[in-house]
């Protein structure tokens, strides 16, 4: 039987290749993803000189051979070769370290559901040929680069200084002199939460109801002084513990503990904004600057004192928005590494581009297009428990930084946190996706007005200057009687309780924020209930106080350990989450715990502002599914009936033999086995938040390549890993401005169900070898990321 099969499918050529444009949320039906293949290339530039380097556009006009690009040799090779059109089959507009091809953005619809939202989304087509860099005869893909021992290049051609992270004489290339590294206290918030809710259960609540009934029972016969002092001082203790426990859980200080002010919840956002402080010479010229940065890492835990920088202290510029000075500055870390917190520092940084504005050639930088560029690991240094190491890394020019997301690939994707640039802003483009689900009042706000509109209390009459200035000082945000609060706590020396025991306006002013996170919130319901357990044991019911510790607190306290897992608070003997409820949300969910949904892949839950989540198959944080691009050609085979599969080897050697796009036509006596995919990701988000969270993917290298370079930390500091991620070029497949952000509905108050939006994602690129994709939100980033491997 002969039987037609074609190398590259119609579809292959259809997905992902028109600009994206504004969408609203349509029926099913209006919801509509297909493209125009008349429309590629059209209006694309294709200019290819050493003048003008553009070099992340494709060739236009078929047939046609762009000019190289220039590239970068290392000092002292002037005649070195440059990757160009030969390396692994890429083609000729491939000019590492400059820019690579950008895609198209990508087309999303979103479409109303009885219980929430559901956008489809089908990103834009890969730069390399498709491959599979997960297949060990054509490992490790098309999208890895060569190495490149140079800096990186805007699309000007201009080079970005401190953009090489290592090379094989200087593995540590960034960083500005050797970390300093001390001993220090390694207990972590969870062997202190432990210890005082064993103390509390096996001591002091225990010990007080024991004798308050002895107290009962002698009725004052057998009861003496010393048995009243002995009673009064457990309640003491027992008082103590239990307010030392909301002061770890609320961020306050804690003595003698690194971990000291950094809260379980996530409602300080208002004060994580830092400052980058100018460094002048001895004429008074700028010359560079500094943020001091400190960071505490334990378990699945990464949290940080800075959750936004600002550099516009060292970005002077004149009226017409040009930088009157580029100086490189630096970050000035501070990690301290409690129990089970060993992992390698390894801040990835990503750059966007900076080009002029072609809507206004006469102020061509005042509104300057910033598309994304590259990142890199900067550092990949080994760190022991109970160690403080403090690292200075270098940086490029400020006027590239999108942002700093410090990751811990011995515990990924929970052991993370992004410092985000303080200046960037909402742009009312990328609000008009959905149906109003993003505030549209978000205009023009920065992403610390975000924070101060959700966490500042309105009616607190104490208003302070924000935290930043220069460009993003300029107050373009829409939200009406924005708070601009930078604090949510009281500060040092200020009572946070009257004479009364009443909270004073600083402490009220917390309370508002922690009011903010949904009680579904593992950390948020530890609060709540030792909160009422503080308030039983005052009045004297001690054996409640105990129960809520046990049946309330501790599986609270379980649960917010692991956010590879979706929250559950009660569970069955085997493992599922159970009735009776204390409560249902509107629509009949029983609150003790959400299971993933069933035809999702995975299932995420923004609370507590950071996210939880889980794979429906089970497994932690890894989708094998999706390994290469769908073939349309290998889709044919597949629907082929026949008796047993063909040898794989047969198969590609059939391949090798047909150019592509050209048809097959072979005689197929068996069926082949088909590889994993298609790679269409459904992903269900509930926010049990009370103000909307957003859903982006990001992708490091699969759509545009990546760079990996070797480093080692063996020599200096223990194991360390062999290679890092290296150099990648980033882009954005689903939601963020470029594409328009996809907000997912709050819940309606903070003990309430949550808010729904479902996602399909058609990938038309490769995953990069060492990251499948990688969510988060980019209106309250911090802590709320979630990637899959």
């Amino acid at each position: 039987m002969k039987i037609a099969f074609h190398l590259v499918g119609t579809a292959l050529l259809l997905l992902g290749l028109t600009l994206a444009a504004p969408s609203f949320a349509q029926t099913a039906a209006e919801c509509n993803l297909s493209f125009d293949p008349t429309q590629i290339c059209t209006d694309l530039p294709c200019e290819y000189t050493v003048e003008k380097p553009y070099c992340y556009e494709p060739p236009c006009a078929p047939g046609t051979v762009p000019i190289t690009c220039p590239c970068a040799c290392p000092p002292g090779q002037a005649d070195c070769i440059c990757p160009g059109s030969t390396f692994r089959g890429a083609p000729p507009y491939v000019c590492h370290p400059y820019p690579q091809p950008r895609p198209q953005t990508s087309r999303q619809c979103t479409i109303r559901e009885a219980d929430g939202y559901l956008t489809r989304v089908n990103t834009g087509e890969g730069k390399t040929p498709p491959s599979n860099p997960f297949d060990y005869r054509t490992f490790p893909g098309t999208n890895l680069l060569p190495n490149v021992y140079t800096d990186a290049f805007d699309g000007q051609g201009n080079a970005m200084p401190n953009t090489l992270p290592s090379t094989p004489k200087i593995p540590y290339n960034l960083h500005d002199g050797d970390p300093v590294v001390n001993e220090i206290d390694p207990r972590s918030p969870i062997d202190d939460l432990g210890s005082i809710f064993n103390s509390i259960l096996e001591g002091q609540i225990a010990q007080v109801i024991e004798l308050t009934e002895t107290k009962d029972r002698a009725r004052g016969g057998d009861w003496t002084d010393y048995d009243e002092g002995e009673l009064s001082f457990k309640k003491k203790a027992l008082r103590q513990d239990l307010r030392a426990a909301l002061d770890i859980i609320e961020g306050e200080p804690v003595p003698y503990r690194a971990y000291s002010g950094f809260p379980l919840l996530h409602y300080t956002g208002p004060q994580k904004v830092k400052r980058v402080v100018p460094i002048h010479d001895q004429e008074g010229k700028l010359v560079g600057g500094n943020v001091d940065v400190h960071q505490i890492w334990y378990d699945q835990h990464i949290e940080s004192d800075t959750a936004f920088i600002d550099p516009s202290s060292i970005m002077p510029m004149d009226a017409d928005g040009n930088i009157l000075v580029n100086v490189p500055w630096t970050v000035t870390y501070t990690v301290d590494v409690l129990n089970r917190g060993h992992d390698d520092f390894s801040p990835f940084v990503t750059y966007t581009d900076y080009l002029p504005n072609p809507d206004d050639p006469a102020q061509p930088f005042k509104n300057p297009k910033k598309p994304p560029n590259i990142g890199m690991d900067q550092s990949f240094f080994n760190m022991e428990d109970g160690t403080r190491t403090v690292f200075k890394i270098k940086m490029t020019y400020p006027k590239y930084l999108n942002l700093v997301y410090t990751w811990g690939w011995r515990f990924h994707p929970p052991r993370i946190q992004v410092m985000e640039n303080a200046t960037k802003k909402i742009g009312l483009k990328a609000l008009q996706n959905g149906d109003g689900i993003c505030p549209k009042s978000y205009a023009g706000c920065t992403l610390p007005q975000l924070e101060q509109a959700v966490f500042c209390n309105p009616n607190n009459p104490r208003l302070e200057p924000a935290p930043y200035s220069g460009p993003g000082a300029t107050n373009t945000c829409n939200i009406p009687d924005l708070p601009n609060c930078h604090s949510v706590q009281c500060a040092p020396g200020q009572k946070r309780f009257d004479e009364e025991g009443n909270p004073t306006q600083c402490e009220q002013n917390k309370l508002y924020a922690i009011g903010r996170i949904g009680d579904f919130s593992p950390a948020k319901r530890m609060w709540l209930n030792l909160r009422q357990a503080m308030a039983e044991a005052e009045r004297g019911a001690y054996n409640r106080a105990k129960q809520i510790i046990e049946g309330e607190v501790r599986p609270a306290f379980l649960a917010w350990q692991d956010r590879t897992v979706l929250p559950c608070f009660k569970r069955d003997g085997g493992g599922n989450c159970v009735d009776p409820c204390l409560q249902h949300d509107s629509r009949g969910r029983c609150l003790q715990g959400l299971e993933p949904e069933k035809g999702s892949d995975i299932t995420i839950l923004y609370v507590n502002n950071t996210i939880y989540g889980q794979l429906t198959q089970g497994g932690w944080v890894r989708w094998p599914e999706w390994e290469s691009r769908y073939n349309e050609w290998r889709k044919e085979f597949d629907l082929f009936e026949a008796a047993s599969p063909l040898w794989e080897e047969e198969l590609e050697e059939l391949v090798a033999e047909v150019p592509p796009g050209a048809p097959l036509t072979q005689e197929a006596p068996q069926r082949p086995r088909r590889p994993p995919g298609p790679p269409i990701l459904h992903v269900t988000a509930y926010n049990a938040d009370t103000f909307p969270h957003s859903y982006t993917i990001a992708d490091f290298g699969g759509v545009r390549s990546w760079e990996n370079q070797f480093k080692s930390s063996v020599k200096v500091a223990g194991s360390g890993c062999w290679f890092t991620f290296g150099r990648a070029y980033w882009w954005l497949p689903a939601g963020g401005g470029l594409n328009g952000l996809l907000c997912v509905p709050p819940a309606a108050s903070a003990d309430q169900g949550p808010g729904t939006h479902r996602f399909e994602v058609q990938f038309n690129f490769e995953a990069s070898r060492r990251l499948r994709f990688y969510q988060f939100d980019p209106m309250h980033h911090d802590v709320a990321i979630y990637s899959i491997h």
